[in-house]
Parts: C-alpha cells; sequence; structure tokens
C-alpha cells in the first residue's frame, strides 16, 4: 500500500483565510477606483460645457464682389484702325481726353468728297438761277408783245410755264446744295470721331494694346473708364430669411482672400426689389459702399460680408450643441426649448429655457423655470471609449 499525502485542517483553513483577504482586497480597490473614477468604470463620459456670460453678436453672412462705382464703356465710334494709342489700364484720365486716334486717312478722303459734291451743287444753282432770269426775261417780252398785238395768249401761257419749270429747277439745285452741306458736316464729323476722348474722369479698366487692330462700334468697347478707385462698391446677395434685417445705411465689415486677417468698413447703399434665385434660394441684391483711400482693394476681388444684425452683452449663453442635446428617455418637448444640466456622474436635470440669439457658437439662454448660473455645467454631448455620441441611453433624469 503506498503513501498518501494528507494535508492537515490547519493548512486548508490557512489557504482560505488568504483567498478570502484577496477577494476583499480586490472588492476594496474596486470600491475605491469606482468612487475615485466613476466614469471610467461605467466607460460613459458626457461631454459638458460652462454657462457663461458673454456679448453675443448675430451676423447674416453674404458673398460679393467689389468693383468701381460706376464705369463708362467707351466703344469706337467708327470703324478704323488703331493708329495710336494714349492711355493703358490704371492710368488716370479727365473727360475730354484724349485716349487713342484712328486711321482718319478714309475720312480725310470723304470731307474731300463731300466739299466736291457741295461746290458741285452749288455750280446747278448757279445754271438754274440764270435759266430762271432768262425764263422771266422772255416771259416779260411775250407780255409786251401780246399788249401791241403782235402774240398770241398762248405763246404767252407757254413763257410763263417756262417760268414756274425754272422756279422748280432753282428750288431743286438749292436743296441738292444744303444736302450737300450736310454731307460735307457729317464727313468732318466722322474724320473728327477718329479722335477717342474720355467721356467722363476716372480710371482706365481696360485699354487695347495692339496698334493697327481693326476696331468699330459693333466690336464692342475699345475702352472701359470706371470711377476713382477710393470708394469701391460691392455687390453683394442676401437670402429671403435674412434681408429684412438689412437696411440702408447699415454699417458692415468684410474681408478679401488677397488680404487675411483684415478687416474692411462697408456700408448698405441700397437693397434691390428684383430677386435673384440661385439654386432654388430667393436672393435679393444689396449694394455696399466701401473706402478705399490705400487702394488695396481691386475690382473683381471676392468679399465675404458681415452684417451685424444684433449685439446682446453680459447674457448668459451656452454652446449651441446644448441644445440639440436630449436623452433618449427624456419626454419631448419643442425644438431648442430646454437644456440638461449635469448634477451628478448619472443624473441629468432638464432647465426649461427661452433662446435668444445666436453666433452659431453660443446662444443666449434665459431659463424660464428654476435657476441658472455662470458655471453650471451643462450636457453638450455624450462620449464613450470607442467613439461619441449626443445621445445617451439608460440615464436618470432629475425631477423638477
Amino acid at each position: 500500500m503506498g503513501d498518501r499525502l494528507v494535508i492537515p485542517k490547519l493548512a486548508r483553513r490557512a489557504r482560505l483565510r488568504r483567498v478570502v483577504w484577496v477577494i476583499v482586497f480586490l472588492g476594496a480597490a474596486a470600491g475605491v477606483a469606482y468612487y475615485l473614477f466613476p466614469e471610467s468604470v461605467t466607460g460613459e463620459t458626457y461631454r459638458t460645457a460652462a454657462v457663461t456670460r458673454r456679448t453675443i453678436v448675430r451676423l447674416v453672412e453674404a458673398t460679393g464682389h467689389l468693383d468701381v462705382r460706376r464705369r463708362v464703356e467707351v466703344p469706337a465710334p467708327i470703324p478704323g484702325r488703331l493708329v495710336e494709342i494714349l492711355a493703358a489700364p490704371r492710368s488716370t484720365v479727365r473727360r475730354g481726353e484724349l485716349l487713342a486716334r484712328l486711321d482718319d486717312r478714309a475720312a480725310a478722303l470723304a470731307v474731300k468728297g463731300a466739299q466736291a459734291t457741295v461746290q458741285a451743287a452749288a455750280g446747278r444753282v448757279a445754271e438754274a438761277r440764270a435759266a430762271l432770269d432768262a425764263a422771266a426775261e422772255e416771259r416779260g417780252r411775250v407780255e409786251r408783245l401780246v399788249g401791241r398785238g403782235l402774240a398770241s395768249q398762248q405763246e404767252l401761257s407757254s413763257a410763263r410755264a417756262a417760268v414756274q419749270r425754272a422756279e422748280a429747277a432753282l428750288q431743286a439745285a438749292r436743296a441738292e446744295q444744303a444736302a450737300a452741306s450736310g454731307g460735307v458736316a457729317s464727313a468732318q464729323l466722322g474724320r473728327n470721331l477718329g479722335d477717342i476722348v474720355a467721356p467722363a474722369d476716372g480710371v482706365v479698366l481696360v485699354a487695347p494694346e495692339r496698334l493697327g487692330a481693326a476696331v468699330g462700334p459693333e466690336r464692342g468697347a475699345l475702352f472701359v473708364i470706371g470711377e476713382a478707385l477710393d470708394v469701391m462698391r460691392i455687390d453683394a446677395t442676401v437670402g429671403e430669411a435674412d434681408i429684412g434685417e438689412i437696411r440702408p445705411g447699415q454699417a458692415t465689415r468684410f474681408e478679401v482672400q488677397a488680404f487675411p486677417g483684415r478687416s474692411f468698413d462697408a456700408t448698405v447703399d441700397r437693397i434691390g426689389l428684383e430677386p435673384q434665385r440661385e439654386g432654388g434660394l430667393v436672393m435679393y441684391p444689396v449694394t455696399l459702399h466701401a473706402q478705399n483711400s490705400d487702394g488695396s482693394l481691386l475690382p473683381g476681388m471676392t468679399a465675404a460680408v458681415h452684417f451685424e444684425v444684433a449685439r446682446h452683452r453680459d447674457v448668459l449663453a451656452v454652446r449651441e450643441a446644448a441644445l440639440r442635446f436630449a436623452p433618449e428617455d427624456a419626454p419631448p418637448a419643442p425644438a431648442r426649448s430646454r437644456i440638461w444640466r449635469r448634477m451628478s456622474r448619472s443624473r441629468l436635470e432638464p432647465v426649461p429655457v427661452r433662446v435668444g440669439i445666436s453666433d452659431g457658437a453660443y446662444t443666449e439662454v434665459e431659463p424660464t423655470q428654476g435657476q441658472l448660473a455662470v458655471g453650471d455645467r451643462i450636457a453638450i454631448g455624450l462620449s464613450r471609449p470607442g467613439g461619441s455620441s449626443e445621445r445617451s441611453p439608460g440615464i436618470t433624469l432629475g425631477k423638477r
């Protein structure tokens, strides 16, 4: 019969005590961890943000483009070829200043031709006058003969008809002479139109560059002149939901991509009445004016315009996300009518609020029941180790 290993009762009791102490130690450690780090133990933690007091500014955003206040297009008044260009883009011009010249040789020939036509017409007038004088003299002679009985009434009638025909021919010659004189004036005007001048003071925005180019009225603007760049115009569009908050004389600010971090002042000049449709949205044109004393702003730049329509100072404010957050088992309520104040690890308390203006990040709130103080932690979402959510399943709601 082999030997058998026998464990005394005392040894079994000692080992049992050690197991019990290990269990007690682990339980105590778990309790301490739960007390010190309850959110880590549960695996859930609410994202919260404090109630603050701040100034909230409500802005209406719009996009526009810069341009000169007024622009004048100057086409070539007559067909021709450019022989001289005297103004370049960005140059300043005065009204009546010469911008360019067209080849006037054809116009000069037209003037000479018109003058020759006038001279020919004058010769025909003189010829018609001489014919009239001769017809009148013949009529007088026939009348004297009729008085002495030496000529018939038929001869007298023929003489009188000849005078009438001569008078009509003289009138026609004079009309032809007047038309020829008008042709001279027209040809001279055409010659003068070969000098293209500025119709107003301003800055040259567009100018031709190639001498000898064929130009004409049908080829579009040859020069474009804008008003001085010390004041610029902004053409923006504002949606129908916000246009009621825009008014003439309203001060605004805007930025352009060419100068990051720099903003410029502008003033609303007028609001257009004719709506524009952009992708199914109804937009209204708004024109603004901006000072440009240093010449930084240029026509065509894109402007991000900010219309300040409301400013509330020293108001209670919460993050915009707080008005969107709601627990899963929360009773229904109108949108943006309450926020959830954190009372403990697993307890949220609803606070009914009245919402004011928002700047997109923070929103003005006023409690309609109970109190709301600066520093109160307001739930804006629920984070989990594996992700985050703004919905929180299975939390305990505080009663009010």
